[in-house]
């Protein structure tokens, strides 16, 4: 530990602080909290357990890991490399790499593509499904609603038709092909 009580003047201890600690990240990311407690990590050698504010993640890759797809979980501390994530009130750590960290909850339904090895998923729910943003819930996509309520937990939330979660083709049924060309063939 790092003790400069009694020993050195005010211009020496910003001077012994500076050497020991590297410089915070610039203005402009200062905002974005995880790169601010990847900083505090990095500078104080270990992690950020207690947090003013709650952050969130959700998988942004394939993987086998315990984490519903699509589905935001509540981070609750940070590493130079990895987060921990309340899983059904059980730590799960997981590499930072493989996360979308958010500062706030998203109230949306997020998108999610059908997984090839789907066991618990009704395949008459077709390609796609959404997530509840509140609940965690699994529904099916009837047509392109703008809205739509939760039968889990009642919440109504827009659905996320803009974001590409884990697949780059997720469109809305009316919108054109991205390629120009007819779906039909």
């Amino acid at each position: 530990m790092l003790s400069l009580r009694g020993t050195a003047t005010a211009g020496t201890r910003a001077a012994c602080l500076r050497e020991h600690f590297p410089p915070p990240p610039p203005r402009a990311h200062r905002l974005q909290s995880p790169c601010v407690a990847a900083w505090l990590v990095h500078a104080m050698g270990k992690a950020v357990v207690s947090m003013a504010e709650l952050e969130w993640a959700r998988l942004k890759v394939e993987g086998p890991y315990p984490l519903r797809r699509g589905a935001w979980y509540r981070v609750t501390e940070f590493f130079p490399d990895e987060v921990v994530l309340d899983v059904n009130r059980k730590p799960v750590t997981l590499p930072l790499s493989l996360l979308d960290v958010r500062r706030e909850l998203p109230r949306r339904w997020t998108i999610v593509p059908r997984p090839t090895s789907a066991v618990r998923l009704p395949k008459s729910w077709g390609e796609r499904y959404g997530v509840c943003p509140s609940c965690k819930s699994r529904a099916l996509l009837r047509g392109s609603p703008q809205a739509m309520p939760c039968p889990r937990c009642r919440g109504v939330f827009p659905v996320g038709w803009d974001e590409q979660y884990l697949h780059s083709n997720l469109t809305r049924r009316d919108a054109p092909p991205r390629s120009g060309r007819s779906r039909r063939r």
